[in-house]
């Protein structure tokens, strides 16, 4: 089923990983997951969205182990019959396209990276505290905190 891989567009995988690592999250949050991969295509040596999304080990919804990588894959095979009737997930194309066309505007100020509140919290970062510690354009939208290093 991985080979569904090569069938799918660079703008069917950002679609994707927007979904599979901030579905049920507020839309600011989808759209700062979204300008999180831009940045990255933008800032690194990537030639398209679906390098930057498929590269191993950097969104989890696409490792191996991942519970969401079964879910999008599912999705994935869908996508390729037939387009989505679910309204959240047209609203993670809409954001999809939206970054593509440069029609929606960077909400996390230039990150490339993202966690978890929680999760950032319990390495010893406190998101409402002045960082300074190699942190920088920092953002909080839902419960995800966007960072570059």
């Amino acid at each position: 089923m991985a080979d569904i891989f090569d069938s799918l567009t660079p703008f069917e995988v950002l679609t994707l990983t927007i979904i599979g690592e901030a579905r049920g999250e507020p839309i600011e949050s989808q759209v700062g997951v979204g300008c999180v991969i831009r940045n990255r295509l933008l800032m690194d040596k990537y030639k398209d969205y679906k390098d930057v999304c498929l590269r191993p080990n950097q969104f989890s919804c696409w490792n191996p182990k991942d519970v969401n990588r079964n879910y999008l894959l599912q999705l994935a095979s869908q996508m390729l019959k037939t387009p989505f009737a679910d309204l959240s997930l047209k609203q993670c194309q809409f954001i999809a396209n939206g970054i593509v066309s440069w029609q929606v505007a960077d909400n996390v100020n230039g990150a490339r990276f993202y966690i978890e509140n929680t999760v950032f919290a319990k390495i010893g970062v406190d998101p409402n505290l002045d960082w300074a510690k190699g942190y920088k354009n920092i953002a909080i939208r839902g419960h995800h905190t966007f960072f570059s290093l």
